[in-house]
């Protein structure tokens, strides 16, 4: 049982800076050292990369014969922004969803173990940031006027033209703005 692996999505290829592997080794023995507990037995000790627009990170799990299995992938535009903070930032986000219950989302059980995690580098984990490096090259990027969140496209879409036609499903009475055309602010 404990050669299971999980196939990981199409497009996460394996991590080569040395840099991010090396802090994902320590966010994942800090979460050992501090939730011994937490079922993180099933994470695949390998980082992936993608380039992908949408994310900074995410965590990839199921069960399989009632074990816990996750893998972990950071975007590709963040390593090369090379800023260890952020790297971090995100991967503790990421360690943490490996090591709460599947159903857990980003509620407080979720919070709580991300929180204990980052406790030795000062971070807090939350669900949203104001890293910027992640969108790459997207040229459109839209926002929650409410809550903050951001939506970040690389095409042109009924969204992108007119995004007072859409609502935000986790905020009612947030309005979504496009705040950035091709780099540029849009008033």
């Amino acid at each position: 049982m404990g050669d299971k692996k999980i196939t990981v999505r199409r497009g996460w290829k394996p991590c080569i800076d040395p840099k991010a592997c090396k802090i994902f080794k320590e966010v994942v023995a800090e979460c050992r050292r501090k939730l011994p507990h937490s079922d993180i037995s099933g994470l695949d000790e390998t980082l992936y990369v993608k380039n992908n627009v949408r994310h900074y990170g995410e965590c990839m799990y199921t069960k399989v014969c009632g074990k816990h299995l996750s893998a972990i992938m950071i975007n590709g535009n963040l390593l090369a922004a090379n800023n260890p903070k952020d790297i971090r930032n995100v991967l503790v986000h990421e360690v943490a969803h490996a090591a709460a219950p599947i159903r857990a989302h980003h509620n407080s059980t979720w919070k709580n173990i991300g929180d204990t995690i980052g406790e030795k580098w000062n971070i807090t984990v939350q669900r949203t940031d104001d890293m910027e490096v992640a969108q790459g090259n997207a040229p459109y990027v839209l926002r929650c006027s409410k809550c903050g969140m951001s939506w970040i496209r690389a095409r042109s879409s009924a969204f992108v033209q007119h995004p007072e036609r859409f609502h935000h499903g986790r905020c009612p009475m947030g309005t979504i703005k496009l705040i950035r055309i091709h780099g540029k602010e849009v008033k």
